[in-house]
């Protein structure tokens, strides 16, 4: 495997987004999209992409009474995805 699609491969694995690798790499969307499949990497719900960790701490710190706003603004994660989860959690 090329170095390139190494560093994609991991970086989207880590829990990064593909716009995010494509932004870290300087590769297109399409391009972060086309070799994840070559490599059978199986890609995340759009607007979900974050990793179990992120995950977690959206929902403690949810939890602990932050708001979505204050929970976007201290994490790197983007506010729509921040309310997806608060919602999923809430079900």
């Amino acid at each position: 495997m090329p170095e390139k699609h190494k560093q994609i491969v991991d970086l989207y694995e880590a829990g990064n987004s593909m716009s995010q690798v494509a932004a870290a790499t300087k590769t297109s969307m399409s391009t972060v999209h086309r070799i994840l499949k070559k490599y059978d990497v199986k890609s995340r719900p759009q607007g979900r992409g974050i990793s179990e960790e992120q995950r977690a701490e959206i929902v403690s710190m949810y939890a602990s009474g932050m708001k979505p706003t204050e929970i976007f603004r201290n994490t790197n994660v983007s506010y729509k995805t921040v309310l997806s989860v608060v919602k999923e959690e809430a079900k």
